[in-house]
């Protein structure tokens, strides 16, 4: 798994980087949550943002949209039914989504598709 933590001193903060691909998840599919349930990476990513403070996604602008890796993770975390006290924390959870393009918007198409 390709994780790096680096802690910023000045602020005393532990920063963890990690890539979806450590995550792989199927495409979102309402059928495939009803047969199989949701998969077990969305449930650990789940787990993970409810652990932490906050949360950067951080996503290149294709096509007027924010990847599709970046928006399938963001669908198949958001239907993880997790018990009352570990979804407490997970609300508390800042999370911000970057985006960035070629484009002069910036990204601000990803951001709202992403969104």
């Amino acid at each position: 798994m390709r994780r790096r933590q680096a802690t910023n001193r000045a602020n005393r903060a532990e920063v963890t980087r990690i890539s979806l691909a450590d995550f792989p998840l199927p495409i979102y599919d309402r059928d495939l949550q009803t047969k199989s349930g949701v998969p077990k990476n969305a449930i650990n990513l789940k787990r993970m943002i409810g652990a932490i403070m906050a949360v950067l996604i951080g996503t290149p602008e294709y096509n007027r949209r924010c990847r599709l890796w970046s928006k399938n993770t963001i669908d198949w975390v958001s239907r993880c039914r997790m018990r009352k006290r570990s979804a407490a924390s997970v609300s508390r959870t800042r999370l911000a989504i970057a985006a960035a393009s070629e484009s002069r918007l910036g990204g601000t198409r990803a951001l709202a598709h992403c969104g």
